[in-house]
């Protein structure tokens, strides 16, 4: 994200990322549930699907605190970083106790199928439902207004003449 400067369509961007790391996260329940191909090193299967999950993570990570940065306010951006954090960082618990359990009693590849399909169906709700589909017409406008404010700010420097005085 560093070398090319973002997306210029943030959410959509993020939300085809999601749409594209909970699709593949079902791919997981087709993998052999036995353990034995595990210890015939076919684990690395399992490694690259994880990897083409998590390679989208820093594309969804930079799009909303850019856009969380730009529409709110500098007062409260510190708070609301925090609650952000706080929920994140919350919930990573819950779920891992959640699909524990529930991985004991159905298996874990349905777990891995029922997360990724909830997981579409829940962001493409989110999606169209929300005014999310129309946050980059507002992450634009704002953008465009922070760039005039920062450009008609910049002190004029007055122009020195090339002949010094004595």
């Amino acid at each position: 994200m560093t070398f090319f400067k973002g997306f210029k369509k943030k959410a959509l961007s993020s939300y085809l990322a999601i749409m594209w790391a909970f699709s593949i996260f079902t791919t997981l329940y087709f993998l052999p549930s036995n353990e034995l191909w595990m210890v015939n090193g076919k684990f690395w299967i399992m490694g690259a699907i994880t990897f083409l999950i998590v390679v989208v993570l820093p594309m969804i990570n930079v799009s909303l605190i850019t856009a969380f940065q730009i529409i709110i306010p500098q007062e409260k951006l510190g708070r609301t970083m925090s609650v952000l954090g706080t929920l994140s960082s919350a919930i990573q618990p819950i779920a891992m106790l959640l699909s524990g359990v529930i991985g004991e009693y159905t298996g874990i590849p349905i777990v891995y199928l029922v997360s990724g399909i909830l997981g579409v169906v829940l962001c493409s709700i989110l999606w169209f439902t929300t005014k999310a589909s129309s946050l980059d017409q507002t992450l634009n406008e704002r953008m465009d207004e922070m760039k005039q404010l920062s450009l008609s700010s910049i002190p004029e420097t007055p122009q020195t003449s090339s002949v010094q005085e004595n």
